[in-house]
């Protein structure tokens, strides 16, 4: 085994041979070629020195420009291999240079300024839909909470479908009547959809009830939505209702927020509502759904408080307090119409 400073000879008699390398490589000058070879010459330790040095400017032949031709370009692979052969005093010359390459592969890896492979993207995980379907029976109302914080109220003979992704929360309402408290969320837009009529939000709360003969009315209790039919659009404010009729949207109308949300509770309140618009509400409660072809040009109005279990009752007192009669046919459709005078019977 060599002595420290035999070892620290060699090493220096190696950085020279590097210097004399570097400044022949490249270049036609033969009097820096003729140095190489002279030092060479002096001596088997100069030889050595010199096929070693080779060896390792062979090796990092592959540098990046940046790092190869720096100034500190051979005292970098000197100390590298350096570091190696005095681990390992017995290694062989091609060996180290192998072992060299690894050292300054992973040199490579952390040395500033020096450019790496670009770091690939990491594959953004799809978070799958989440879906639901949430189903009412007749005389049945139902409060759910959805994962994302909204809450919604189901009222009688009502059937929702919710789906939520990432970016989205779309709802559709297939039958019935449902409100929606909705929780604030810029980046995804709730929508709901009942027949021809969206009404999207980011965050308010507001009652979509889908009708019969192709209505599907909108009311607002807070913040504002966005009501859209298959022609124009519309935008409501809290107290605000607007109806769509195949997809064609109505004029906007105001109603007390009591008026729209109280049945939540297990009423009806009516405070000067058109009496058609009443009986409509009021027959969603019953067996029979209401035709009011005849009768389109009532002008009565309806003010007062009356419970969904008993809305049956409340239907035709309305109806007889303003002179209206029905005709039921098979399929429990009530067809209204203005009742006939009658002559006052003589004692």
């Amino acid at each position: 085994m060599r002595s420290d400073a035999a070892q620290q000879n060699q090493r220096d008699l190696e950085m020279r041979a590097l210097e004399l390398l570097d400044a022949a490589r490249g270049t036609d000058d033969q009097a820096a070629e003729a140095a190489v070879d002279a030092f060479g010459a002096q001596s088997p330790d100069h030889a050595a020195a010199l096929a070693t040095a080779r060896q390792l400017t062979e090796t990092t032949a592959q540098l990046p420009p940046a790092l190869a031709s720096g100034e500190d370009a051979s005292g970098l692979r000197l100390e590298l291999w350096w570091a190696r052969a005095l681990e390992r005093p017995a290694i062989g010359v091609g060996a180290t240079a192998a072992l060299l390459a690894l050292v300054l592969a992973l040199v490579l890896q952390q040395e500033p300024g020096v450019s790496s492979a670009p770091e690939q993207p990491a594959i953004a995980e799809t978070q799958a839909p989440e879906t639901a379907t949430y189903v009412t029976a007749w005389g049945q109302q139902q409060e759910i909470t959805l994962s994302e914080g909204s809450t919604l109220w189901l009222g009688w003979d009502t059937r929702l479908t919710v789906t939520l992704t990432g970016d989205a929360r779309q709802l559709t309402l297939e039958a019935g009547k449902a409100a929606f408290r909705v929780t604030p969320d810029a980046t995804r837009p709730f929508t709901v959809k009942a027949g021809s009529a969206r009404t999207r939000v980011t965050g308010t709360e507001f009652v979509v009830r889908k009708q019969s003969q192709g209505r599907v009315e909108v009311a607002v209790l807070e913040g504002s939505v966005a009501v859209a039919g298959e022609r124009g659009r519309v935008a409501l404010e809290a107290a605000q209702v607007v109806v769509a009729t195949d997809g064609v949207l109505g004029e906007i109308t105001a109603r007390d927020p009591e008026e729209i949300g109280r049945w939540r509770t297990g009423m009806l309140v009516f405070r000067d509502r058109p009496v058609l618009e009443a009986l409509e509400e009021l027959a969603s409660y019953t067996p029979y759904r209401l035709n009011t072809n005849l009768v389109g040009d009532h002008s009565g109005r309806v003010t007062g408080v009356f419970f969904l279990d008993q809305a049956q009752e409340a239907l035709v007192t309305t109806m007889e307090s303003h002179r209206l009669q029905a005709r039921t046919t098979p399929d429990n459709e009530l067809r209204l119409q203005h009742a006939l005078p009658t002559r006052p019977v003589r004692p």
